[in-house]
């Protein structure tokens, strides 16, 4: 819903979902619909209730504390965030596509070139 404009709307509706802090998705969730203190909280509280995950802690969290970085006019803090996600950025495109969003607020759109292709120069895929 918050893709498509509708961040009230999605906002409501996670105030509504029960379960929704014991989810690894909630911090992002909650930052694309714009209840960034939220999303921070709950991005805190899963970090702490799953200290050894690799997959939470160095991508889960960064691309929701990057998505309230970017929601607050902090593009660089996104792109600070996002660090130790980069190396999982084949997991999926919220990292990469984030971090392109981010160069470009910065009005650094060479930037977001170079660290895209000296990623792809480096892949194996």
């Amino acid at each position: 819903m918050a893709d498509f404009g509708l961040k009230l709307d999605a906002r409501k509706l996670a105030g509504t979902l029960t379960g929704l802090e014991e989810s690894e998705y909630a911090p992002f969730a909650l930052a694309m619909a714009g209840n960034f203190d939220e999303a921070a909280r709950l991005a805190t509280a899963l970090g702490k209730r799953h200290p050894d995950s690799t997959e939470i802690n160095d991508a889960d969290i960064p691309v929701a504390r990057a998505v309230i970085a970017l929601g607050q006019g902090k593009p660089d803090e996104a792109i600070a965030a996002l660090q130790p996600a980069l190396p999982y950025e084949l997991r999926d495109f919220l990292a990469p596509s984030l971090l392109g969003q981010a160069w470009l607020e910065t009005n650094s759109p060479e930037s977001a070139f170079r660290s895209r292709s000296d990623f792809r120069s480096q892949s194996r895929v």
